[in-house]
């Protein structure tokens, strides 16, 4: 009679334990996501703006986000702007802490344009950097522009 009740005990142990396992498991599911979430609407408000690459390389390109999802990114010979090389135009989302950039028009057409969104990984943004990783795995930035910075 023992034997059988130690062996119902160990079921009921067993379940209990196993419910307490999925109930952590549930309960760290969620809160990894929400913080996803959350980050995401704090992207969406950061990420709005104007964006210069690397300002010593040329071409020398600009990114603006807009708010409601429009994208715009003009490519100039240099920093000074002295001539506007192309502009794009298209939108921009953020999901589970990607930056996904879709473009609907290139002017001029020297290119043709791409079937699917560009996706780079957000690492962090600050109010003047926006640390990205590409598709390729390469780590670069974006630095924002103030109304003192946007005259270069």
């Amino acid at each position: 009679m023992s034997g059988r009740f130690s062996q119902s005990k160990k079921k009921q142990d067993f379940k209990k334990l196993l419910l307490v396992c999925c109930c952590l498991w549930i309960s760290q599911y969620v809160f990894v996501h929400a913080d996803v979430n959350t980050n995401d609407d704090k992207y969406r408000v950061m990420v709005v703006g104007a964006w210069e690459e690397d300002p010593h390389v040329a071409p020398y390109g600009v990114s603006y986000f807009y708010n409601g999802g429009a994208y715009e990114g003009k490519m100039f010979n240099n920093i000074l702007k002295t001539r506007l090389l192309m502009t794009a135009k298209g939108k921009w989302w953020i999901n589970k802490g990607k930056l996904y950039n879709t473009i609907d028009l290139i002017e001029p057409s020297v290119i043709s344009i791409p079937k699917y969104p560009y996706i780079d990984v957000i690492v962090d943004i600050s109010s003047s950097v926006m640390t990205l990783i590409d598709e390729q795995g390469n780590k670069y930035f974006k630095y924002k522009l103030t109304a003192t910075t946007s005259g270069h």
